[in-house]
């Protein structure tokens, strides 16, 4: 069953930050995860201290926390830290 890993961020730094992502990014792929949607969010109930958004989807939850808990991405995580605050969470698709 699919499974998302949303992950909510503010960024601090914009040019340290994109070393993460152009890092980030094909490691996603290989480990067979998929962007489906990013951007600023509209807060529609309650407050939300997150400037930005994104949504990947993986096989199943294994999958998704497999790559989360890898070595290559505790690496490449390193690029993020001190240029911004990152939250994510993992969810099963329904169907």
């Amino acid at each position: 069953m699919s499974a998302y890993l949303i992950v909510y961020y503010n960024v601090t730094n914009s040019e340290q930050f994109k070393k993460y992502l152009e890092a980030v990014g094909p490691l996603i792929h290989k480990r067979g995860g998929r962007m489906i949607a990013e951007g600023s969010p509209d807060v529609v109930d309650g407050t939300f201290p997150w400037e930005r958004a994104v949504v990947f989807e993986w096989p199943s939850r294994k999958d998704a926390l497999d790559f989360r808990n890898s070595d290559e991405y505790k690496e490449i995580k390193q690029l993020r830290v001190g240029v911004s605050e990152f939250q994510g969470i993992v969810l099963e698709g329904i169907t």
